[in-house]
């Protein structure tokens, strides 16, 4: 298999072992991402859509091509919210019918949506590792990631 090529910011920096350039498809600017959500989403997915919807813009990432991604990581994230609400108001442990303590039904929704808000984060590229390999303007990269805005719920 062999090495995995550096991201293009880092081999700019670093060069390779005889300093020679690697030939490298620089991204073209992207369009950018309609930050109006969808009107089908639900208002806690809406309200998500367009948190994540304008970090990526200003990340320099987002593209109409991400729509239906973004989509999926802002129901995601709202469905999470909702249920990380209720649990909250509700508390990790319930009574069943019978009297005995359950853990939380939401609970199981809360770790699906974990997963979903990761896989999808990745592939949006609003994660460092996953962003490493784009490239990001440096005015924008010093204003915090999504993740410090969404440590709150975690």
């Amino acid at each position: 298999m062999g090495r995995l090529p550096k991201p293009d910011n880092r081999h700019e920096i670093e060069g390779t072992k005889n300093r020679s350039a690697r030939k490298s498809v620089k991204p073209t600017p992207l369009d950018g991402l309609d930050s109006t959500a969808p009107a089908h989403l639900p208002e806690s997915a809406a309200a998500a859509y367009v948190e994540t919807a304008e970090a990526l813009n200003t990340l320099g990432i987002g593209s109409e091509a991400d729509r239906g991604l973004v989509e999926g990581y802002a129901m995601a994230l709202g469905l999470f919210r909702d249920a990380a609400e209720q649990i909250k108001a509700e508390g990790l442990v319930i009574e069943d019918r019978d009297g005995n303590a359950r853990k939380h039904p939401l609970l199981a929704t809360v770790n699906q949506t974990q997963t979903q808000i990761r896989n999808l984060g990745v592939r949006l590229g609003l994660d460092p590792v996953s962003r490493a390999g784009l490239e990001v303007n440096a005015k924008t990269a010093a204003s915090g990631s999504i993740a410090d805005q969404f440590s709150e719920y975690l």
